[in-house]
């Protein structure tokens, strides 16, 4: 039996873009312009060919320049009204780019002042421009270049940022394809909250919120907020971030949950016993101590029973196995690492096929030691390179240099089904931990990008359906 859905407007729109955008090697994989691949809708190219034909721009500002099908196209378009020119910036310089009088390469980052410094000598006062952003579509980055790149875009004229229309609401995506539910960060200082707003402001005002349950992963130091990190600074350990809780601090924490999440019937629980993330447990003892950070937690367990529930459940994050054998003495529920992926003590450069060697290696070992059930976290890669300033040769220090390196590479989505596949069987198929939803800054996300579009949850829920098979 099932429930037919009405037919709309906004559900057709939806449905085109996203077999539009997943049809990649039939749709904007083998769309070109004279010869040069464009990776664009031809639907979008008209549109710029009309405003070109509206506004007759004297320059027009392309950040991402891929493989030029689109600077080209726009150079063109340029010729047949007489007028106009085409700067494009990439971070790649790729060979075999098409060449035409009217178009400026720039090999660097859209963002940097050295690149924009060049834009601006290549502007003159008077002349019309139009800016197209279609780089890094990381939220962070295109928000940078939008105050950036605004200053350029002449009155009556258009800033336009590329792929808006891709990925929908993260809900619909997730529950789409097999995910059950979502871990938020929950930063939280002795009652100051930090970056609430991706839960309280877009998750639980979603309209379809009740698709996936939720739980919270409270953190042991607070966001750093001087990304990226220059060469030399302390990036791990800053005194300020750190979390200096206590029992009545703990207790506040447990009261405010309770009353704006715990009650939530979209709040994962097991048992009845709301269940809290903790990162890290070595972060927490290495700050308040073990003793006071197991009296808080099984202080914590008893003040959710005052509130009635039977207690809490407590999912204890790990870096290593210091502390796996006290894990039930301490008053840990389940013991889960959170990217337990690189050796950030081994080479730049990792291989993700060995990495996955040596973790399954690993997670034997930490289970024969732990004192209670112990459940693998599995990540689709690692570059937190992002997180710092531009560093030449970083890869050829002899050791790791985190943010910069290391770096994992030859991982793709039929390996990661490997690890998943592993995991899985670890934990008698109960659940498979994935780091990330969407971490891009430290290369572990499983959110559709262009590289591989939803091939990651395809994957996840392929392994879904056979085990409930």
């Amino acid at each position: 039996m099932f429930q037919s859905r009405k037919i709309t407007k906004k559900r057709i729109m939806a449905w085109f873009h996203e077999l539009y955008y997943n049809s990649r090697e039939r749709t904007w994989f083998n769309t070109f312009w004279l010869g040069t691949l464009s990776q664009k809708c031809p639907l979008d190219l008209w549109i710029y060919q009309e405003i070109i034909y509206e506004l007759k721009p004297d320059i027009i500002i392309e950040c991402g320049t891929a493989n030029g099908g689109t600077a080209l196209f726009l150079a063109s378009i340029c010729d047949l009204v007489n007028k106009g020119k085409v700067i494009t910036i990439d971070i790649k310089k790729i060979k075999n780019r098409p060449t035409h009088r009217r178009i400026t390469y720039l090999i660097g980052s859209s963002t940097s002042w050295k690149i924009v410094a060049r834009i601006k000598k290549l502007i003159k006062t008077h002349e019309k421009v139009i800016v197209i952003l279609d780089s890094d579509h990381n939220k962070e980055y295109v928000l940078k270049e939008m105050r950036i790149y605004s200053k350029f875009v002449t009155r009556k004229s258009y800033l336009i940022v590329e792929d808006t229309n891709i990925n929908g609401h993260p809900v619909e995506i997730a529950s789409n394809y097999g995910i059950d539910i979502m871990v938020y960060m929950f930063y939280w200082n002795r009652g100051r909250r930090e970056m609430s707003e991706p839960l309280d402001s877009a998750f639980l005002k979603a309209k379809n919120r009740n698709k996936i349950k939720f739980s919270l992963m409270w953190c042991w130091k607070t966001p750093r907020r001087n990304s990226p990190v220059k060469f030399g600074e302390n990036f791990l350990y800053d005194e300020e971030r750190i979390v200096k809780t206590d029992l009545i601090d703990f207790k506040k924490l447990l009261r405010y949950c309770f009353k704006k999440y715990f009650l939530k019937d979209n709040y994962w629980k097991i048992n009845n016993k709301p269940v809290l993330f903790v990162y890290t447990i070595e972060g927490f003892i290495k700050t308040i101590g073990e003793e006071k950070f197991s009296i808080i937690l099984k202080e914590g367990n008893q003040e959710m029973k005052k509130l009635g529930f039977d207690g809490l459940y407590v999912f204890g994050m790990i870096w290593d196995d210091a502390y796996v054998a006290k894990a039930a003495e301490i008053g840990l529920n389940v013991l889960t690492p959170y990217v337990f992926l690189p050796d950030f003590h081994g080479k730049p450069i990792q291989i993700y096929d060995n990495l996955i060697k040596r973790r399954l290696k690993d997670w034997r070992e930490i289970n024969k030691k732990s004192s209670v059930p112990f459940y693998p976290s599995i990540s689709p890669g690692w570059d937190g390179s992002p997180r710092g300033v531009f560093l030449k040769d970083a890869i050829k220090y002899k050791r790791s240099l985190y943010p910069w390196t290391p770096i994992i590479i030859h991982n793709n989505p039929n390996k990661f089904r490997l690890f998943a596949k592993a995991a899985l069987g670890f934990s008698s198929y109960k659940y498979l931990i994935i780091a990330s939803w969407n971490e891009w800054t430290e290369g572990h996300y499983i959110e559709p990008d262009q590289k591989f579009g939803y091939k990651y949850l395809e994957q996840i829920l392929s392994l879904k359906q056979k085990t409930k098979r």
